[in-house]
């Protein structure tokens, strides 16, 4: 029986940094498009003056 919850909860484990690297992966992306689309709106405001 031992040996089954280690098991599972090695399994857990993994799962939960497959989760936290995908996840922190989709933020990244998700900011650095909303930080080019920023300086790209500002450089356009800024040449329109």
């Amino acid at each position: 029986m031992a040996k089954a919850d280690e098991r599972k909860e090695s399994v857990r484990e993994s799962v939960r940094n497959v989760i936290r690297d995908t996840t922190s992966e989709v933020v990244y992306r998700i900011v650095k498009m909303s930080t080019k689309r920023a300086v790209k709106e500002l450089k356009d405001k800024l040449k329109e003056k």
